[in-house]
């Protein structure tokens, strides 16, 4: 059988395709890996929001609860300076979530924050135990939101496909035919490629 005439640009666009696959591949490694990089970092920030929301909600929470109770007992609570603080820092820090809005927390989760702050503001003139009864249970109402919008936030995450293992497949043009390869990033950013 006689040798096939082979072209004389076909070695060219194999080392074409090869110094293609060579430089785009890195660099699709390194893009893959930085959009998965700031999607957990995003992740991780908005799991430590929700932790200490729902701890301040629970502090400012047992707070009013507290008071209620002793105003409904008719007794005397005079909380020591560590409670008095933990109070203070708890809600502060619901204060600033609720003002950040829905930059790291949903709007469901900030629109409870704020009408916890909202029942926090006490009136002169009105009824202690009604003000401490609702600044009580709108911390609870917030709790529950939370942590619901939190779990819906895990659920969306768990059915979120690892972006680190994505294919790519590109199509190149060779005389007589075409060539498909598949590119493929992996978690430690290597980078691999292979004809399908």
């Amino acid at each position: 059988m006689a040798d096939q005439p082979t072209s004389p640009i076909l070695p060219w666009i194999q080392v074409g395709i090869t110094a293609i696959v060579s430089f785009a591949g890195p660099w699709i490694a390194v893009k893959l890996s930085l959009k998965q990089f700031r999607s957990q970092k995003r992740w991780e920030r908005q799991q430590e929001a929700y932790m200490k929301i729902l701890e301040s909600l629970a502090v400012v929470r047992n707070y009013y609860g507290t008071l209620f109770d002793c105003i409904v007992r008719s007794e005397v609570w005079k909380p020591d300076e560590n409670e008095l603080q933990k109070f203070k820092d708890a809600r502060f820090e619901i204060e600033k979530y609720a003002a950040a809005g829905a930059y790291l927390i949903s709007e469901a989760s900030t629109k409870a924050l704020q009408k916890v702050v909202g029942s926090t503001v006490y009136e002169p003139g009105d009824p202690k135990h009604e003000f401490y009864d609702n600044a009580h249970a709108q911390a609870g109402k917030a709790i529950g939101v939370l942590k619901a919008e939190e779990q819906k936030n895990v659920m969306r995450r768990s059915r979120c496909p690892r972006r680190s293992h994505d294919n790519l497949r590109l199509v190149c043009q060779v005389p007589g035919g075409v060539v498909l390869l598949k590119l493929s990033a992996d978690d430690a950013g290597g980078i691999g490629y292979s004809p399908v």
